[in-house]
């Protein structure tokens, strides 16, 4: 995997979809995630879960697509999970203030 490289994979549930992330979510990779996502997003009124456990660094970039994706869920009464962050990926939310946006489950 290169340094900055982000993979995912969709896991579909009855309520919810959950997108695993591995690698990180930085500024060089954020505009090639932000289409495919917002595109998951949109494709039906399920919720979705972000299963962080394999980010192992998130950016002010990427921090920004999360928010983007939590409004246009909220927009649709929908709900944004983060599920399993690090305590590396906690903190980062932490010191954003994020940790207080999201709903965070550990």
């Amino acid at each position: 995997m290169q340094d900055e490289e982000l993979e995912y994979s969709i896991e579909e549930r009855t309520d919810h979809r959950t997108l695993n992330l591995k690698g990180k979510l930085v500024l060089h990779n954020v505009e090639q995630f932000r289409d495919e996502f917002l595109r998951i997003v949109e494709q039906d009124r399920k919720n979705i879960h972000f299963n962080v456990e394999g980010l192992s660094f998130i950016d002010s970039s990427g921090m920004g697509l999360l928010i983007t994706l939590h409004r246009k869920l909220q927009a649709g009464d929908r709900e944004m999970k983060l599920v399993r962050p690090s305590e590396g990926i906690q903190k980062i939310l932490q010191i954003a203030g994020l940790n207080r946006v999201f709903n965070v489950e550990n």
